[in-house]
């Protein structure tokens, strides 16, 4: 694809509570534009005040608003649903059910998907999840194979027991380049690496690739000093806590088994 025919994806990227989103949205006003969520977690509904999809009583009372308006008696959405807050759209956020299996690939399809069927306004990529991010921009190409769950919640539930390490010197003795891109602290990443490999017989390093940029890529990235972030950090999570986001867990353990 020539670079003059691709999209514009301004990468808005920053520190939790930074004010990414909030820069995000106050640019996609000016501009026209949409966001996009590039959050592991606002995938998911229903989990909304710990994730931080929104920030005041009202915003939150307006989302429970626009999603119930919209769900059938089974509690899908429609394939156009498009949350909106400040007046600005924002897409990939409750996307899938609390108990949806969900993962990078997935994500990187969905966002593909969305935005060729999209105006050329500005898209406004936030987050979030570097993972999610790198996927897109970097137009990652991921390795074939139907997912194991089963081992894959064997592998976690080692790691979760036994500690990485174990899983990681299995991972390495069988794929030494995994520890050039594979982070050790990476639980999830290590299990899933280390799943492939077994049930493949492949190399996860040998599949792991880049493809043809889809975009033409602008990075904001915000940066706060740490005692200022810090106070910001521990402001949100007083905020959310007054919010609900204790009922909120409880909700869902108790409504979904989580």
């Amino acid at each position: 694809m020539k670079t003059q025919n691709r999209q514009k994806l301004i990468v808005v990227l920053g520190a939790t509570a930074s004010g990414k989103t909030s820069l995000a949205r106050q640019l996609a006003q000016k501009f026209g534009g949409f966001i996009i969520s590039a959050d592991s977690r606002q995938v998911y509904r229903y989990m909304d005040i710990g994730t931080g999809k929104v920030d005041t009583f009202e915003e939150l009372v307006d989302l429970k608003r626009q999603r119930n308006a919209l769900c059938d008696r089974n509690l899908n959405l429609p394939a156009d649903y498009v949350l909106k807050l400040e007046g600005v759209p924002h897409y990939m956020i409750d996307i899938v059910l609390p108990n949806e299996e969900y993962n990078v690939a997935l994500y990187q399809k969905d966002v593909y998907a969305f935005v060729k069927n999209e105006s050329p306004a500005p898209h406004f990529l936030v987050g979030g999840t570097g993972q999610y991010i790198d996927a897109v921009v970097d137009n990652w190409q991921f390795p074939e194979g139907e997912p194991n769950y089963a081992l894959r919640f064997e592998l976690e539930q080692r790691i979760a027991s036994e500690g990485v390490e174990s899983v990681w010197n299995e991972l390495i003795s069988l794929d030494s380049a995994c520890a050039e891109f594979v982070q050790k602290n990476n639980f999830r990443r290590v299990a899933r690496a280390l799943e492939y490999v077994l049930s493949t017989g492949k190399k996860f390093s040998g599949e792991r690739g880049k493809g043809e940029r889809q975009f033409n890529v602008l990075k904001i990235g915000i940066s706060l000093p740490r005692e200022e972030l810090y106070k910001k950090i521990d402001a949100r999570v007083e905020a959310r806590l007054k919010l609900g986001m204790i009922e909120e867990v409880e909700n869902l353990h108790r409504a979904r088994g989580l």
